[in-house]
């Protein structure tokens, strides 16, 4: 006969309070999902209510407030996590994230960071910028410090591609 299950119950730490901030909108959602992975919430209904009880502050609390409303009269089954999540992206997501991934690219700077720090910043980055891999390594370049840059192009084989110049960075910056 099969043993008995001793597996517990995943332990996910829960969302953090959504205030409304469109850069924070992207992340409260795959707070909410993995809750809800964590958690074994599985029905529409149930997720919206979990949604909303976490979105308390701020814009959110009064967005929250009126979907609330909304919802109250309905049955259960009627109500679409799918719906929820459109009007949300809708009302609080970025309306141009590539725009915004190659402003901010552009904006940052290694600094006093390590390259490791610098690279895990421009990675996030880089995959929303639509970007190709030339104009990336142009961008790291730019963006990577001076010093650090100099002692690339110092290299007897240059490196080719975005990944090239990475590991190279990070491998000199030590």
């Amino acid at each position: 006969p099969p043993l008995p299950s001793t597996h517990l119950p995943l332990k996910v730490a829960p969302p953090q309070q959504y205030d409304g901030a469109m850069d924070k909108a992207d992340i409260f959602i795959n707070q909410l999902i993995l809750y809800f992975m964590g958690r074994n919430i599985t029905n529409d209904h149930d997720k919206v209510i979990c949604a909303l009880s976490y979105m308390q502050q701020g814009s959110a609390a009064r967005w929250a407030r009126g979907v609330t409303q909304a919802i109250e009269g309905i049955p259960r089954e009627q109500v679409e996590w799918k719906v929820f999540l459109k009007e949300f992206k809708e009302y609080f997501g970025d309306p141009n994230p590539q725009a915004t991934a190659q402003f901010k690219i552009s904006s940052l700077k290694q600094g006093s960071h390590t390259a490791e720090e610098f690279v895990s910043s421009f990675r996030e980055l880089a995959r929303d910028t639509g970007y190709n891999d030339v104009a990336l390594v142009e961008k790291f370049k730019h963006r990577l410090n001076s010093s650090l840059v100099d002692k690339i192009y110092a290299l007897p084989e240059m490196p080719t591609n975005l990944e090239g110049w990475i590991s190279w960075a990070c491998k000199l910056d030590r």
